[in-house]
Order: structure tokens, then C-alpha cells, then sequence
């Protein structure tokens, strides 16, 4: 990943190269995920690594550019975790409206926000609205992996895919496996004792209103949200095609705006 992509990797070209590539395009995709706790298996970076793996293999298929990786994301409730680093939601909507501000100085106009984090989504929606009121002539969007893996859904077994579980392990297995400890998975049923929290598939397509997300430690003493120990690459890999494919034709879509006309 370090040296394969570097073509379309914003932070590891020269300035000359950037000039260059906004000639064949004005599009950025920048990779936003987490540093917070994911069982005593995944590392930290889990999140971040899976936003800047997909967002790299996009930008190559597709041949546009991916920006810097924001790392740190929205982890309160993982607090309770040693390592886990967490933004406030303010904080995080300014960093992304000062790279945006900065690139459109230089010529970007499209840019696409791919989350991997599901604590993101509510602060990069607004992110989005308040940049699309300020920056009107660009387009902005936040593209949530989360949903672009329910397409490989079906290879999964387990009817929890929350957290650190059997799709996220599955994942990891393809993009980092040497930090992935299968000695140390397990299955832990995450357990809402309010009734407000939901978590099992079932259970999600119940669930009436919205009340933020439990603190991790509340529900789960391990940070595993389902069965880890069902993860395999083969999952995994069926997963980062669905997440690619979808990314990829999300952007095929904003890169057929005519942007000089776009006043939507």
C-alpha cells in the first residue's frame, strides 16, 4: 500500500505532480476513520486503515486523486479503552473545511468524504452541507462504507456486524494481516440493558429513533461486538469488493457532472 499507490496518493507526489494531475482531474477522495479500541485482536487504526485501503484502490481503478488520511475520528463512547483518541465533532468539521479549503485553492472540485467510521456519519453530514453552503460551485459527499458492504453481506455468518467482529476481522485479514491476533478473537453478545441500543440484525430493522451510541464498556467487556472468531480472508475479500465496487461507481457518478453547470 505504501508504494503501489503513490501515484494517486496527494501527501507522496511532488508539487509538479499534483499540477499535473489536476489536468486530467479536478476529484479527491479523502479517506476518514478512527483511532479506537477494536477488541484485544484488531489494532486501533482498524478503521482508518480500511478507509485509506479502499479509497486508494478507488482512486487508481478510477483515476483520481486520494487525499491524506484523516486518521482521528468521533470515538467518545471507546474512551473507556486504553488508546483510543477521540475529536469532537466541531473539531473534525473544521479540519475537513480547511483541507477543502486549501485544495480548492489549488483547482479540486469534487471530493468525497469515505468514512469507515460509523461514530462519523452524523459530523460529516453536516460537514458536507455547511462546505456545500460555503463552497457552492464545488460538490461535496460523504460515502459511508458501512453501507457499501451490505452488498457482501451474505457471506457473513453471524447476525451482529456492529464492531470488531466477524466482517471487520475478515477485512482486516486482507489489507494487514500481520496485525491481526486470531489467538486472541472471540464472540461476545453486545447486550443493551436500556433496550435502547440495538445490534443484531434483527434488532436494527426494529429499532425505532435515534439515541447516539452506548458507551462501548456498557455493553461489551471485550469491545467485540458479535463473533470474531467466524472471520476469514475469504469474507474479507468479498467485502473490500463490494466497498471498492460501490466507492467506484459513486465516483464514476460525480466524475459525469458537468461541473460548470452544477448549481444544485
Amino acid at each position: 500500500m505504501d508504494t503501489v499507490y503513490n501515484k494517486y496518493q496527494l501527501e507522496k507526489m511532488t508539487w509538479t505532480d499534483c499540477q499535473a494531475s489536476l489536468e486530467k482531474t479536478d476529484m479527491i477522495i479523502i479517506p476518514v476513520g478512527s483511532i479506537e479500541q477494536h477488541g484485544p485482536h484488531l489494532p486501533l487504526g482498524t478503521d482508518w486503515m480500511h478507509a485509506e485501503y479502499a479509497s486508494l484502490k478507488a482512486a487508481e481503478r478510477c483515476g483520481i486523486i486520494a487525499g491524506p488520511t484523516v486518521k482521528v475520528g468521533i470515538s467518545e463512547n471507546h474512551m473507556d479503552f486504553p488508546g483510543t483518541i477521540s475529536l469532537k465533532p466541531q473539531t473534525l468539521i473544521l479540519m475537513l473545511r480547511d483541507y477543502c479549503r486549501c485544495l480548492i485553492k489549488h483547482g479540486f472540485r469534487r471530493f468525497i468524504f469515505f468514512n469507515s467510521h460509523g461514530g462519523n456519519k452524523a459530523t460529516l453530514d453536516v460537514a458536507v452541507l455547511n462546505l456545500k453552503a460555503e463552497f457552492s460551485h464545488c460538490i461535496f459527499g460523504h460515502v459511508f462504507a458501512g453501507q457499501l458492504k451490505q452488498e457482501g453481506h451474505q457471506c457473513l455468518e453471524d447476525e451482529h456486524k456492529y464492531h470488531a467482529d466477524e466482517g471487520e476481522t475478515s477485512r482486516m485479514l486482507v489489507k494487514a494481516p500481520e496485525l491481526v491476533h486470531m489467538d486472541r478473537v472471540l464472540h461476545e453478545v453486545p447486550v443493551s440493558k436500556s433496550k435502547l441500543f440495538a445490534f443484531s440484525d434483527r434488532d436494527k430493522a426494529e429499532q425505532k429513533g435515534f439515541f447516539g451510541v452506548p458507551r462501548t464498556k456498557s455493553v461489551t467487556r471485550s469491545g467485540v461486538f458479535g463473533n470474531a472468531t467466524l472471520a476469514t480472508r475469504e469474507k474479507g475479500e468479498s467485502l473490500e469488493k463490494a466497498i471498492v465496487d460501490g466507492l467506484c461507481a459513486i465516483v464514476e457518478k460525480v466524475k459525469a457532472v458537468n461541473i460548470d453547470e452544477y448549481d444544485e
